[in-house]
């Protein structure tokens, strides 16, 4: 029969366990933004593989004002990333201000930041897409 020292230990041993457990799990949780400016001519890699569909065309694609992130390309954004194994909790456009003048070139951007939600593990593969770590972006780098 186990001692009340032995209890002790054990019970110790339990807690740090499951504290630890615990913790891991609600780093899992977090989330962080992650930010682009997508350019212009349906040069972005979701709008490409988009319009590799057997029969879209380039005068189908949701789009409208050019500083507005439309609500049809948030889902295909989100279809696309997760093609790719990356989840989007939430999928945000941030306008640039309209004193901001925007050009017509294809390597232009579409006058939008484009922000996404996601797991920090997903981090890395999103910088393959050109995405970078939000507070970076505010920060210049």
């Amino acid at each position: 029969m186990p001692h009340g020292k032995d209890l002790m230990i054990l019970a110790a041993l339990l807690l740090l366990f499951f504290a630890c457990r615990s913790n891991k799990e609600g780093n899992a949780r977090e989330k962080i933004w992650m930010q682009t400016e997508p350019v212009q001519c349906l040069g972005n890699p979701w709008e490409q593989d988009w319009l590799a569909t057997k029969g879209r065309k380039y005068e189908d694609y949701p789009k409208g004002d050019p500083r507005v992130l439309e609500e049809a390309e948030k889902e295909i954004i989100r279809s696309f990333f997760e093609k790719e194994g990356i989840r989007i909790y939430k999928v945000e456009g941030v306008s640039f201000p309209d004193s901001v003048m925007l050009c017509d070139a294809c390597d232009c951007p579409q006058g939008y930041t484009l922000n996404v939600l996601i797991a920090p593990a997903d981090s890395a593969r999103l910088r393959n897409f050109g995405f970078r770590i939000k507070k970076e972006a505010e920060d210049g780098k």
